[in-house]
Protein backbone atom coordinates (compact mmCIF):
# COMPACT_ATOMS: atom_id res chain seq x y z
CA UNK A 1 0.00 0.00 0.00
CA UNK A 2 1.54 3.18 -1.10
CA UNK A 3 0.82 6.35 0.84
CA UNK A 4 1.15 9.79 -0.55
CA UNK A 5 3.36 12.58 0.74
CA UNK A 6 0.41 14.50 2.10
CA UNK A 7 -0.71 11.65 4.31
CA UNK A 8 2.88 11.16 5.53
CA UNK A 9 2.96 14.77 6.75
CA UNK A 10 -0.08 14.02 8.90
CA UNK A 11 0.72 10.45 10.09
CA UNK A 12 4.37 10.97 11.07
CA UNK A 13 3.69 13.78 13.64
CA UNK A 14 0.70 11.80 14.99
CA UNK A 15 2.94 8.76 15.47
CA UNK A 16 5.58 10.81 17.31
CA UNK A 17 2.91 12.43 19.51
CA UNK A 18 1.39 9.07 20.50
CA UNK A 19 4.78 7.52 21.32
CA UNK A 20 5.80 10.66 23.20
CA UNK A 21 2.63 10.54 25.30
CA UNK A 22 3.17 6.85 26.04
CA UNK A 23 6.81 7.48 27.03
CA UNK A 24 5.81 10.39 29.28
CA UNK A 25 3.25 8.26 31.15
CA UNK A 26 5.80 5.49 31.73
CA UNK A 27 8.35 8.05 32.94
CA UNK A 28 5.91 9.66 35.42
CA UNK A 29 4.85 6.25 36.74
CA UNK A 30 8.37 5.23 37.69
CA UNK A 31 9.62 8.63 38.87
CA UNK A 32 9.73 9.23 42.64
CA UNK A 33 8.11 12.62 42.51
CA UNK A 34 5.07 13.15 44.60
CA UNK A 35 2.29 15.23 43.18
CA UNK A 36 2.18 18.75 44.49
CA UNK A 37 -1.11 19.65 46.05
CA UNK A 38 -2.70 23.02 45.76
CA UNK A 39 -2.68 25.22 48.85
CA UNK A 40 -5.80 24.87 50.95
CA UNK A 41 -7.66 27.96 51.89
CA UNK A 42 -8.21 28.13 55.62
CA UNK A 43 -11.14 30.07 56.92
CA UNK A 44 -11.77 30.46 60.61
CA UNK A 45 -15.09 31.63 61.80
CA UNK A 46 -14.94 33.62 64.98
CA UNK A 47 -18.06 32.78 66.90
CA UNK A 48 -18.98 34.59 70.02
CA UNK A 49 -17.91 32.53 72.99
CA UNK A 50 -19.63 32.98 76.29
CA UNK A 51 -17.12 34.11 78.83
CA UNK A 52 -19.23 32.83 81.68
CA UNK A 53 -18.78 29.19 82.55
CA UNK A 54 -21.68 27.19 83.78
CA UNK A 55 -21.29 25.82 87.25
CA UNK A 56 -22.24 22.20 87.71
CA UNK A 57 -23.05 20.72 91.08
CA UNK A 58 -23.39 16.93 90.97
CA UNK A 59 -26.27 15.35 92.83
CA UNK A 60 -24.91 12.50 94.89
CA UNK A 61 -28.17 10.69 95.54
CA UNK A 62 -28.10 8.41 92.48
CA UNK A 63 -27.28 4.71 92.55
CA UNK A 64 -23.84 3.60 91.48
CA UNK A 65 -24.17 1.87 88.08
CA UNK A 66 -21.18 -0.41 88.72
CA UNK A 67 -22.20 -1.61 92.17
CA UNK A 68 -25.91 -2.25 91.65
CA UNK A 69 -25.67 -5.84 92.84
CA UNK A 70 -23.35 -5.06 95.76
CA UNK A 71 -25.24 -2.57 97.83
CA UNK A 72 -25.00 -2.68 101.60
CA UNK A 73 -28.79 -2.81 101.90
CA UNK A 74 -29.00 -5.93 99.77
CA UNK A 75 -26.44 -7.95 101.74
CA UNK A 76 -29.03 -9.57 103.97
CA UNK A 77 -28.52 -13.30 104.09
CA UNK A 78 -31.55 -15.33 103.15
CA UNK A 79 -32.12 -18.78 104.59
CA UNK A 80 -31.54 -21.49 102.06
CA UNK A 81 -34.24 -23.98 101.29
CA UNK A 82 -33.50 -27.40 102.61
CA UNK A 83 -33.30 -30.00 99.92
CA UNK A 84 -34.77 -33.35 100.81
CA UNK A 85 -32.72 -36.12 99.31
CA UNK A 86 -34.66 -39.10 98.18
CA UNK A 87 -32.92 -42.30 97.32
CA UNK A 88 -34.50 -44.49 94.75
CA UNK A 89 -33.37 -48.06 94.71
CA UNK A 90 -32.73 -49.40 91.29
CA UNK A 91 -34.73 -52.51 90.70
CA UNK A 92 -32.46 -55.14 89.37
CA UNK A 93 -33.75 -57.37 86.66
CA UNK A 94 -33.57 -61.08 87.26
CA UNK A 95 -30.97 -62.53 84.87
CA UNK A 96 -32.32 -64.69 82.07
CA UNK A 97 -30.48 -67.83 83.01
CA UNK A 98 -31.68 -71.43 83.06
CA UNK A 99 -30.51 -74.19 85.38
CA UNK A 100 -30.27 -77.13 82.98
CA UNK A 101 -28.46 -79.77 84.99
CA UNK A 102 -26.22 -80.85 87.85
CA UNK A 103 -22.88 -82.70 87.63
CA UNK A 104 -21.26 -84.25 90.70
CA UNK A 105 -17.69 -85.50 90.69
CA UNK A 106 -16.76 -88.99 91.92
CA UNK A 107 -16.10 -89.52 95.63
CA UNK A 108 -17.93 -86.31 96.66
CA UNK A 109 -15.81 -84.11 94.43
CA UNK A 110 -16.59 -80.78 92.89
CA UNK A 111 -20.19 -79.86 92.05
CA UNK A 112 -20.84 -78.33 88.64
CA UNK A 113 -23.94 -76.83 87.07
CA UNK A 114 -25.04 -76.74 83.46
CA UNK A 115 -26.35 -73.20 82.90
CA UNK A 116 -28.00 -71.68 79.83
CA UNK A 117 -27.34 -67.92 79.52
CA UNK A 118 -27.85 -65.69 76.44
CA UNK A 119 -28.52 -68.70 74.19
CA UNK A 120 -25.22 -70.33 75.25
CA UNK A 121 -24.64 -73.33 77.51
CA UNK A 122 -21.93 -73.21 80.19
CA UNK A 123 -20.59 -75.77 82.66
CA UNK A 124 -19.71 -73.80 85.78
CA UNK A 125 -18.71 -74.49 89.36
CA UNK A 126 -19.36 -72.51 92.52
CA UNK A 127 -17.57 -69.11 92.45
CA UNK A 128 -17.41 -68.86 88.65
CA UNK A 129 -18.91 -65.82 86.95
CA UNK A 130 -21.34 -65.63 84.09
CA UNK A 131 -21.90 -62.14 82.69
CA UNK A 132 -21.93 -59.86 85.73
CA UNK A 133 -23.22 -62.60 88.05
CA UNK A 134 -21.34 -65.01 90.30
CA UNK A 135 -22.54 -68.52 91.07
CA UNK A 136 -23.09 -68.52 94.84
CA UNK A 137 -24.18 -72.10 95.43
CA UNK A 138 -25.08 -75.24 93.52
CA UNK A 139 -27.34 -78.01 94.74
CA UNK A 140 -29.15 -80.85 93.01
CA UNK A 141 -32.43 -78.93 92.71
CA UNK A 142 -31.43 -75.21 92.84
CA UNK A 143 -28.82 -72.81 91.56
CA UNK A 144 -28.28 -69.39 93.19
CA UNK A 145 -26.68 -66.44 91.39
CA UNK A 146 -25.27 -63.39 93.16
CA UNK A 147 -25.03 -59.82 91.84
CA UNK A 148 -23.64 -57.49 94.51
CA UNK A 149 -25.98 -58.09 97.45
CA UNK A 150 -28.84 -59.57 95.42
CA UNK A 151 -29.39 -63.33 95.18
CA UNK A 152 -31.53 -65.15 92.62
CA UNK A 153 -32.52 -68.81 92.85
CA UNK A 154 -33.32 -71.02 89.89
CA UNK A 155 -34.93 -74.43 89.92
CA UNK A 156 -33.87 -77.31 87.72
CA UNK A 157 -35.63 -77.29 84.33
CA UNK A 158 -37.21 -80.64 83.46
Amino acid sequence: MKLGKKSMYFLFPALIAIWGLLGYRIYTTFSNRKPISKPVELTIKNESIDSEKEKFIPSLNYSDPFLKKHRADNNISKPMKSVVETTIEVQRVKPKAEYLGFISGQKGGQKQAIVGYNKNVFVLSSGDSIGSFIIASISVDTLSLKDGEMYWKYGLKP
